[in-house]
């Protein structure tokens, strides 16, 4: 019996963690799980999608990348792709490996943090941007933010909004993304 029952609940952890990783196969059942909740939705015992993060990162770097290929095709320096943190930096640094941004050396990551961000952070290992007189392209996923943070901007006074785009999974929001043009002096200034 003891058997039974440890082989009983193992397999429905294995059931469980399977469902909770591909919530896709939930939603196809017919339960409504929406992928992020404001506040106001949010229920104490119905949690977020727990797969919310691990979905989009594909779209939003082909979006970052078609970016940075018009920017190549008009001539311009290579900027360097700054994030607003590091839950962001990490996945986008990955899949734009190869994309046209400045780095330092080749194996400098292709998206970056400023030094004075939070260093307790995977990202405080690699070598950090330190605000120097180079173009910045700033993302984030912060809809709210009508510019980038107050660290960028007083680093970087001139900067425009160049990108905002959502991100769907399967027709439901995930996530609302924005992307600035961040220079001591823009060039229209000049």
């Amino acid at each position: 019996l003891k058997t039974a029952l440890r082989t009983g609940f193992l397999l429905l952890n294995v059931v469980q963690s399977c469902l909770m990783m591909n919530t896709d196969v939930v939603r196809g059942l017919g339960v409504a799980w929406k992928l992020s909740l404001n506040n106001e939705e949010r229920v104490a015992w119905w949690p977020q999608d727990p797969s919310r993060d691990m979905v989009g990162w594909r779209a939003v770097s082909e979006e970052l990348r078609m970016i940075l290929q018009q920017r190549q095709g008009r001539g311009e320096m290579p900027p360097v792709v700054l994030a607003d943190r590091w839950q962001v930096a990490a996945p986008l640094a990955v899949l734009l490996k190869d994309a046209p941004v400045y780095r330092r050396t080749t194996d400098w990551p292709a998206v970056q943090l400023l030094k004075k961000q939070d260093q307790s952070n995977p990202f405080s290992l690699w070598s950090s941007f330190d605000g120097a007189a180079l173009p910045v392209l700033y993302i984030t996923d912060r809809a709210e933010l009508e510019a980038p943070s107050e660290e960028i901007s007083q680093l970087y006074p001139k900067h425009q909004l160049i990108a905002w785009f959502k991100v769907t999974h399967r027709g439901m929001a995930l996530r609302t993304w924005k992307v600035f043009a961040c220079s001591k002096e823009m060039a229209e200034d000049k």
